[in-house]
């Protein structure tokens, strides 16, 4: 009977035992259920903010290309102006809306469709023909010549200094502002078809002008005389 008493006493107690057991790995369960779930939730949440975050980097991406876009636009715009005035000063036309100031204004802007000047290189061939004494008609008879000689002198040279040369040497010689063209023409056959840029010719032009126009001899004939030395 003792022994029988003692033996239940045993089975109760480790079934106490196991019950307590199987208790506490419920609750473990139940435990590394909760942060399971908790970080599935965690996982999806950041997934979802990296999608957020990288739609948002490229939405941020985009609006900081487009504003470079907007203020790079804004800034060539300002440079066109910008020369516009200049040329207007030289020209001495006071109003803006002098129908021969847009007419070097749509100029600028026109010509560029056909050639690989931008309008504000252009309006700063317009400046340095007006700065040399042209008025706002003979400037916009010229400029198209302009285009086609430094065109042809390559990457190197730019609207700017093109009609700078030209128009120095236009005036050296005597020419009318009116035949630019024809000034053009003869500097870009010499420099294209000889071993001399337009600055080299310009150079040696600029102190055998004046002696050539002296003695009678036309720009063509000082030209090649030019070119062949």
């Amino acid at each position: 009977g003792s022994h029988e008493r003692r033996l239940r006493g045993d089975i109760a107690a480790t079934t106490a035992a196991i019950g307590a057991q199987y208790a506490a790995l419920k609750r473990r369960g139940d435990q590394e259920s909760r942060l399971a779930r908790a970080r599935s939730q965690h996982g999806r949440g950041m997934m979802h903010a990296g999608m957020i975050g990288g739609a948002g980097y490229g939405m941020s991406a985009a609006g900081h290309k487009a504003g470079r876009g907007v203020v790079g636009a804004l800034r060539t715009g300002y440079e066109f102006d910008a020369q516009m005035s200049a040329t207007q000063a030289v020209v001495r036309i006071d109003d803006k809306n002098d129908p021969r100031l847009k007419q070097l204004r749509d100029q600028a802007r026109t010509l560029p469709l056909s050639t690989k000047f931008t309008d504000t290189e252009v309006a700063q061939g317009q400046y340095f023909l007006a700065r040399t004494g042209y008025n706002a008609e003979q400037v916009h008879a010229a400029m198209p010549g302009m285009l086609d000689m430094a065109a042809a002198a390559g990457p190197a040279m730019d609207l700017g200094q093109a009609a700078d040369i030209a128009s120095n040497i236009q005036t050296a010689m005597g020419i009318p502002a009116e035949k630019m063209d024809r000034v053009a023409d003869v500097l870009t056959a010499a420099f294209t078809r000889n071993n001399v840029d337009i600055v080299m010719l310009g150079e040696s032009l600029k102190y055998s002008a004046g002696v050539a126009r002296e003695y009678g001899q036309s720009l063509e004939t000082n030209t090649a005389a030019t070119a062949v030395l």
